[in-house]
């Protein structure tokens, strides 16, 4: 938790590329860590390295696309997971609504970017 607290602090700085290697590094450690699914604080500060590493990576453009647009994908996954899983065991807390609803959402932003990106391209005289 103290390392995506740090992530933000260096976005805050306007240090993008440690924020987003920081929350790379968090993300690829909890993907490590054998997970059943079960653990909702855990799977929780994944989706929230995971989100905010995208978000970070998009903003900067300089990650692949693909590389964006999987994590955008991973961090609605695992969003999504901890959301029916809270709810299956009536824990459910607005911000696993809240956190699952934006996660979706800036998913479908991005790749609709992507798209409009591509179309313009595409539709260009110089295609």
């Amino acid at each position: 938790v103290l390392h995506l607290e740090d992530a933000k602090l260096m976005k805050c700085q306007n240090d993008l590329d440690t924020a987003v290697m920081r929350c790379k590094i968090i993300s690829s450690h909890l993907d490590s860590i054998a997970d059943d699914g079960t653990n909702i604080e855990l799977n929780s500060l994944h989706a929230d390295s995971l989100l905010l590493g995208s978000l970070w990576m998009a903003e900067q453009n300089v990650d692949a696309a693909t590389t964006i647009l999987s994590s955008f994908q991973k961090a609605a996954d695992l969003s999504m997971k901890v959301y029916k899983k809270a709810k299956a065991l009536d824990t459910l807390h607005s911000s696993f609504i809240q956190k699952a609803s934006i996660a979706g959402f800036k998913l479908g932003e991005f790749a609709a970017s992507l798209y409009y990106s591509v179309d313009k391209r595409m539709s260009s005289e110089a295609w």
